[in-house]
């Protein structure tokens, strides 16, 4: 059953028309998990609204998900890629409500390879790391 209605999947489509390169998603659900039954079912409809967006079901663990990371703290993982190439841009759970529009900007700015806009001490700590970082950001419109 799809997510989008036709009038979003109109709104939807204007959106990715801007995408530059496809993005696959590697998307590996969570069984028994709503939110990640959901996240496949909205996957598929982006495939089908544009057919630069692809999904491909992926079984096991997702790589590169945080050892510490609660496993009851989240839902599908879904990793992007643009031109077989990893992006280092990776989705906990499903975009629901208010997260919905920055997935799609999110979608959008890594098919384009548009860079996060950083300030110069941003830009300046990155460059000065003398180890691995591990760094989590977590959305929420509350």
């Amino acid at each position: 059953m799809p997510m989008l209605d036709e009038s979003l999947k109109k709104e939807v489509a204007a959106l990715l028309d801007q995408m530059v390169d496809p993005v696959e998603v590697l998307f590996y659900p969570k069984a028994g998990d709503a939110a990640s039954d959901a996240m496949n079912e909205l996957l598929h409809d982006l495939s089908d609204v544009n057919p630069k967006v692809s999904v491909k079901r992926q079984e096991g663990a997702a790589p590169l998900v945080a050892p510490d990371l609660d496993d009851e703290m989240t839902s599908s993982v879904s990793v992007f890629t643009t031109n077989g190439q990893p992006t280092g841009v990776r989705y906990l759970g499903f975009p629901g409500g208010r997260e919905f529009g920055t997935f799609l900007q999110d979608v959008v700015g890594i098919s384009s390879r548009v860079a996060p806009e950083l300030s110069p001490e941003t830009v300046h700590f990155i460059e000065n790391l003398e180890k691995p970082l591990h760094l989590q950001v977590f959305v929420t419109p509350t």
